[in-house]
């Protein structure tokens, strides 16, 4: 993921040199390669400007995410603003864990006033609490059925992931 983020960086460097600006990282990571810089090349003061550009993207993106009706960020949100796939809405603990990262930025950052951060974050760790977890780990996927989360069962059984409850701890 470093190599993702770095080159992402560079890219969006190497084009803010040149008076592009990126609305979101997917068009980042669409620059073109051979424009990537060393990192020898790139400021410091160059690299904290985008760092902030990605900051707030991240959470403008993250907030159209959510949905309406629950405010938990969606895997995927499907045009009717619900994130429906086969009837029911899903997410993932690492979406979770990103949206209240990137509030806590977007509060520092003047994005968000205190009072909707703690009033969103507040609601997804409320979200959380009735989500059961094996030994600290939270289940891979996540239903939402009238506003609260549910592990997805799959023949009796429910997936736990270590990577998405590795971000979730890291968020809390």
């Amino acid at each position: 993921y470093n190599t993702i983020i770095t080159k992402l960086l560079q890219n969006a460097l190497i084009s803010s040199r040149k008076g592009q600006k990126f609305v979101t990282v997917e068009r980042a990571a669409m620059a073109r390669p051979s424009t990537v810089a060393s990192p020898a090349s790139v400021d410091i003061e160059e690299k904290k400007k985008v760092i902030d550009a990605f900051g707030a993207t991240t959470y403008t993106v993250i907030e159209r995410m959510r949905c309406e009706l629950s405010g938990i960020p969606l895997d995927k949100k499907t045009a009717d603003g619900y994130g429906s796939l086969f009837g029911e809405s899903y997410t993932k603990p690492t979406n979770i864990a990103l949206d209240v990262i990137s509030t806590i930025v977007a509060l520092e950052k003047g994005q968000v006033s205190a009072s909707e951060a703690r009033g969103h974050i507040l609601k997804m760790v409320k979200r959380l609490s009735d989500v059961p977890t094996y030994k600290g780990l939270f289940p891979e996927d996540l239903i939402i059925r009238d506003g609260a989360l549910k592990p997805e069962v799959k023949d009796g059984r429910v997936s736990f992931s270590t990577l998405d409850s590795g971000w979730m701890t890291y968020a809390l």
